[in-house]
C-alpha cells in the first residue's frame, strides 16, 4: 500500500548515497577556496551585488517543484524569495543553491582548511 510513496523517496536515497559515494573529493585548496568563498564577508558582498530581474509571471511553486533533486526547507524557502518571479531569477538563485551546496562539500572534505 505505501511502496507507491516509499519507493520514489527510497530511490532518490540511494541515489544520493552513491554519487557522494563516487564523487571525486576535493583537494586541500579546493576546500580553503571553498572555506573562503562560503564566508560571512563573501556573504556580504555577493549580497550588495546581487542582480535585478525584470519582472516575469512565471509560477515560483511549479519551478520548484520541477527541480531535479531534493531540497532542504531553507534552499526551498530561499527559491520562494524570488520577488520578480521571473524565470531568470529562479535560475541564478537555484544556481546559487547548487554552488552553496559544493563549496559545503568541498569544505567537509577537508574540514580544517574549509575552515580558515
Amino acid at each position: 500500500m505505501y511502496d507507491a510513496v516509499l519507493t520514489p523517496h527510497t530511490d532518490m536515497l540511494a541515489a544520493s548515497r552513491l554519487a557522494e559515494a563516487t564523487r571525486d573529493k576535493a583537494s586541500f585548496s579546493q576546500s580553503l577556496v571553498a572555506g573562503i568563498r562560503g564566508g560571512a564577508t563573501a556573504d556580504l558582498f555577493r549580497l550588495a551585488t546581487e542582480p535585478t530581474f525584470d519582472p516575469g509571471d512565471d509560477n515560483i511553486g511549479e519551478l520548484i517543484a520541477a527541480v531535479d533533486f531534493p531540497l532542504s526547507e531553507a534552499e526551498v524557502e530561499y527559491l520562494r524569495e524570488n520577488k520578480s518571479n521571473s524565470l531568470e531569477e529562479h535560475a541564478y538563485r537555484l544556481q546559487r543553491v547548487k554552488d552553496i551546496r559544493e563549496m559545503s562539500q568541498a569544505m567537509c572534505d577537508n574540514p580544517l582548511w574549509g575552515m580558515l
